[in-house]
């Protein structure tokens, strides 16, 4: 009878100690949670600071372009201001030999 009390008392004591291991296992175990949320928190956030970066870098860039874009709209303009005045002289003077070819073919014509 003395051998099963003996017998008893280690398997509660056995009992005792694994459920000891038991919860600071369990403990471990929400640690291990809080530093995985404290991480993915830290990625997010990393995240978050990249995707601002890139998007002040990409404001930059649609600044310059549209600055280009301004200056190429202005030299077109430009560029369409200096054809058309260059053509007036050259419309009147076709518009004038035009004009004195279609009286000489008038007087042709009355031959």
């Amino acid at each position: 009878m003395f051998g099963a009390l003996l017998s008893l008392f280690i398997i509660l004591k056995d009992i005792s100690v694994l459920n000891e291991k038991n919860n600071i296992i369990g403990v471990n175990i929400e640690q291990l949670k809080r530093r995985i949320t404290l991480l993915e928190q830290d990625k997010n956030i990393q995240k978050i600071t990249d995707l601002k970066a890139e998007n002040v870098a990409l404001r930059k860039q649609i600044e310059v372009l549209v600055a280009e874009l301004n200056l190429a709209n202005k030299e077109v303009a430009s560029f369409k201001q200096q054809i058309s005045q260059d053509a007036k002289p050259a419309i009147k003077q076709v518009i004038t030999q035009e004009t004195t070819a279609a009286s000489g073919n008038k007087g042709f014509l009355k031959k």
